[in-house]
Formats: structure tokens, C-alpha cells, sequence
């Protein structure tokens, strides 16, 4: 159990650095109604996890809850649902400014959901497989639409296939 609350604690520290470098600790994203059982679900097992050895005063224990609490609430902020070409649920990096599903963040955020939410972090892994070339290549990212037709008119623009990353 050490080695899971261990390997919880550094993925879940991974994702908030960002996120608690950048935004206030006490702003919690708000999270769709119809996510609200999933979250608390996973702050329940999140929570459930022995502490690591070192996290061993109140301040680091409280720390690590607020950690847990913020990146848990990002990852379910980014939370996309399946819908046009997007054929599984996923988290996208930014549900602002990188709302699709990209490869380089789809397997750390699979790697993160994994020991709280198995069928999130299998769906973010099919929803890039699901476009998968003839030639086994996954593609960079995958958007809404294809054609990266957002709005009337438009002309492609989103729909990457090239996958730059080691």
C-alpha cells in the first residue's frame, strides 16, 4: 500500500504543479453536476491512501489534502464527454485553450486517474486509439470535428495527425 499511496502522491503532485504554481490554492474549479459522485468518489479513495512515510506532520498531511483536492477537481474540470467525433470520455489539458484530446497529456492523465477511476483513464487511452493509422501510428490529438469545422464556415485548422513526441 505504500508504494500506491507513494506513486498516487507524485502523479497527483506532478499534475497540481502547474495548476497551484498559477492559480490561487483555495479556487476550486467547478465541476459538472453530473461529475459530482465520480469526484467525490475519487477524493474518497484518494484520501483512503496510507500518507507516504515523509508526509509525516499535520502541515504536509494537510498539504497533501489540498494537493489531492485540487488536482482530482482540475482533472475532473477537464473532463471531456464523448460527443461527435470524440468516441470516448477523456481529459483534455485545457477546457479552454487545448479542448481536445492531445497523446503527450492523454497518458499522463490515464496514469493519473488509473488507481481512482480505471474506466476514465481506459477511456482516455481508446478515445486516441480510436484513430489509430493503418501504419499503428496515434495521432497527435483529436478534436470534436475532424474537419476542424468549429464554427460556420471555417476551414480545418484542429484535427493534428502528426505525433512529434518521443
Amino acid at each position: 500500500m505504500k508504494k500506491n499511496s507513494l506513486k498516487l502522491f507524485i502523479i497527483l503532485a506532478f499534475l497540481a504543479t502547474h495548476n497551484l504554481c498559477t492559480a490561487q490554492t483555495n479556487t476550486k474549479f467547478q465541476v459538472s453536476d453530473f461529475l459530482q459522485p465520480r469526484l467525490q468518489h475519487s477524493l474518497d479513495a484518494a484520501f483512503a491512501t496510507s500518507p507516504p512515510s515523509w508526509c509525516n506532520t499535520p502541515q504536509l498531511q494537510e498539504t497533501r489534502k489540498v494537493v489531492i483536492d485540487k488536482c482530482l477537481r482540475t482533472l475532473y474540470h477537464n473532463y471531456l464527454k464523448p460527443g461527435n467525433d470524440i468516441l470516448h470520455e477523456g481529459v483534455v489539458p485545457s477546457p479552454t485553450t487545448f479542448n481536445g484530446l492531445w497523446a503527450w497529456d492523454s497518458w499522463k492523465h490515464a496514469v493519473a486517474a488509473v488507481d481512482f477511476n480505471p474506466k476514465l483513464a481506459e477511456n482516455n487511452i481508446r478515445a486516441m486509439f480510436d484513430y489509430q493509422k493503418d501504419d499503428g501510428m496515434v495521432i497527435d490529438a483529436v478534436f470534436y470535428n475532424k474537419n476542424g469545422n468549429i464554427y460556420e464556415g471555417e476551414k480545418g485548422g484542429n484535427w493534428n495527425e502528426r505525433n512529434s513526441k518521443p
